[in-house]
């Protein structure tokens, strides 16, 4: 499965504390951490395998969402290298459920309308930035608590991203 582990209260490079493992992908795992100097949490994407084209893929994600400033896009905080974890890429923290799970229960209209006009929103920003996906899902829309239409959805997971 993971190649590396990080246990809760480990701190990477200084600058974030391990709080809890979110998930893992075929190729990195994402931590939940709190950025130490401005004590928020923020989501930590960090590698399982070191091949070349795993690490160019990577590359291009941090630099894909650092050119995207959009409120249905999870923002990107940093993008740097550990000693001993290797590569990582740090995102603001989205509080919420995936949409996979939302839609399991009954969503009214309104909600449904709302989800829909920020996912589209979101995903007509990444296009104007020449940025596809390529691997847009329920589990990689994260459902937040937000009143604000436009901030009721955070596209991510952009690994397979091409831009």
């Amino acid at each position: 499965m993971d190649a590396i582990t990080i246990n809760p209260g480990e701190v990477i490079d200084g600058k974030y504390e391990i709080l809890s493992k979110l998930g893992h992908g075929g190729t990195s795992v994402v931590y939940k951490a709190r950025s130490l100097n401005l004590n928020r949490e923020v989501a930590i994407k960090m590698l399982v395998r070191l091949d070349d084209e795993t690490l160019k893929s990577f590359s291009l994600e941090a630099e894909n969402l650092a050119r995207l400033d959009h409120p249905a896009v999870a923002r990107v905080d940093y993008f740097g290298s550990s000693d001993k974890w290797g590569p990582y890429l740090v995102l603001a923290y989205v509080e919420g459920c995936d949409l996979g799970d939302m839609v399991k229960s009954q969503l009214s209209i309104h909600e449904a309308v709302d989800l829909t006009l920020a996912i589209l929103s979101g995903v007509a920003a990444c296009h104007n930035r020449s940025i596809i996906h390529g691997n847009l899902k329920p589990s990689n829309i994260r459902v937040t608590t937000s009143t604000d239409w436009q901030e009721r959805a955070k596209i991510v997971g952009f690994g397979r991203a091409p831009g």
